[in-house]
């Protein structure tokens, strides 16, 4: 009988590149998501500094961030070292 080799595990590029995937549809979600409520007026206007700061930071936090480390990951895990 022949043994089979174990499989190996996926490498660091595919990984890079299925969670810059990941990323990239979810960032994309949120951002079409806030321009949605934005447009159509269902958000909410913040009453505070505090408040619109918080706003503002978790809309960047959920949207541009992962959407641009996402493009960052794939784009990296692309070439060859």
């Amino acid at each position: 009988m022949s043994e089979h080799p174990a499989p190996q595990p996926p490498g660091r590029r595919t990984v890079r590149r299925v969670i810059g995937i990941v990323l990239t549809v979810f960032g994309g979600l949120a951002v079409l998501g806030q321009l949605s409520s934005a447009v159509s007026g269902t958000s909410s206007v913040p009453e505070g500094t505090a408040e619109a700061l918080g706003y503002a930071f978790g809309s960047l936090l959920s949207g541009p961030v992962p959407l641009v480390v996402g493009i960052w990951l794939i784009v990296t895990s692309k070439r060859k070292r």
